[in-house]
């Protein structure tokens, strides 16, 4: 391989983890300069009053929280933009930067964060 190609392949691979984009660090920049909720009861009093822009949910999430989050927000004209956190309730607590597993993350505003390019 001639150094005229790897540097080309790096620069390639440089260039593409620069457009990836990660949920993780997008969070916890929502949850530092944004408006969040954290909790599963909390998400489900509040889902009526539409004021959500998303909702994340760890993929551990239990069954009947996620099926009350979906039953109520099936209910509504304008449906919620539901996310389903590629981890666990730790690692959504992590990217919170909280010590505790989190299950649910509703989000009001999400501050500087680009989380809004989820739902496109």
């Amino acid at each position: 391989m001639s150094t005229k190609s790897f540097v080309s392949k790096y620069k390639t691979e440089r260039k593409r983890k620069e457009k990836e984009f990660d949920v993780r660090k997008n969070i916890n920049i929502a949850v530092k300069s944004g408006n969040v909720i954290i909790g599963s009861k909390r998400i489900i009093q509040e889902i009526r009053l539409h004021r959500f822009k998303t909702i994340i949910l760890a993929d551990n999430c239990p069954a009947n929280i996620e099926n009350k989050i979906r039953y109520q927000n099936s209910l509504l004209d304008d449906p919620i933009f539901l996310y389903k956190f590629n981890s666990s309730s730790w690692e959504l607590g992590l990217a919170c930067g909280k010590p505790f597993m989190v299950s649910t993350l509703g989000i009001y505003d999400e501050g500087d964060s680009d989380l809004l390019q989820l739902i496109k």
